[in-house]
């Protein structure tokens, strides 16, 4: 959502790049309702490389730091929590 609201037709060049980093988001979101095993592992593995890399660059206030893994790396991280805990011990989504 947060995408649509950087297109400009002044440059549509470059408001189309922002677009495309809505790609690898909505595969992410796809695979994870299809497959939650899956897509709850790769939600939480990518929350926490990208986090951790974040508090790595060290460029920013620690303030700044705690804001942005709170709202940023911390809900992608919960929801692949809660994918992973929708997946039950027989191999199938609990929706199936």
């Amino acid at each position: 959502m947060f995408t649509l609201g950087e297109f400009s037709f002044t440059n549509p060049v470059d408001s189309l790049s922002h677009l495309l980093q809505l790609a690898p988001i909505l595969l992410l979101c796809w695979l994870s309702w299809s497959k939650p095993l899956i897509g709850g592992i790769l939600l939480i593995a990518s929350s926490l490389i990208f986090g951790g890399l974040y508090i790595i660059d060290g460029s920013q206030a620690w303030q700044t730091i705690v804001l942005v893994e709170l709202v940023l790396f911390l809900p992608v991280f919960l929801s692949g929590i809660l994918f992973y805990l929708s997946f039950n011990k027989n191999g199938s989504s609990l929706s199936s």
